[in-house]
């Protein structure tokens, strides 16, 4: 892991849970591993994106606290609420409403947290609580572990 990236991974260690936007539409519910799927697929996508960002923002220099900071601010908080919005639009596979639902409302939580007190988030671990139960849930690259 290049220094630049080390220095981002309390902040982003556990933080990607995003899906784009593929909500219903009219058919039935996805099975969950479809769910899971699609979602995964969606959330590599994201990581990419947001690792892209870091290169052009950063380059091949060692971000200072600061700017990690204000990284946090400008990019990633926006960029992790982007990800709840589509979340939120997907279809959940049924019986599963109450569980995906809870890994939304604890991602809100945690995003509104590193939004408040982004330094905070530079010191240790964001998004623990929403990346467990995405975890639990099965999903590795949307927060769990990968």
């Amino acid at each position: 892991m290049n220094k630049k990236l080390g220095l981002l991974v309390p902040l982003f260690a556990i933080a990607f849970l995003g899906v784009a936007g593929c909500g219903g539409d009219g058919s039935s519910a996805p099975s969950e591993e479809e769910y899971i799927a699609e979602a995964e697929a969606i959330c590599q996508k994201a990581d990419e994106e947001l690792a892209a960002t870091v290169e052009s923002t950063f380059g091949s220099e060692a971000p200072t606290r600061q700017q990690v900071v204000a990284f946090a601010e400008d990019e990633l908080v926006p960029n992790i609420e982007g990800q709840l919005d589509d979340l939120r639009s997907l279809t959940p596979p049924e019986g599963d409403e109450d569980t995906v639902n809870a890994i939304y409302d604890a991602l809100d939580q945690d995003i509104e947290a590193v939004a408040e007190n982004p330094a905070a988030a530079v010191e240790s671990p964001a998004f623990v609580e929403s990346s467990r139960l995405a975890g639990e849930y099965g999903l590795t690259a949307c927060g769990g572990s990968s």
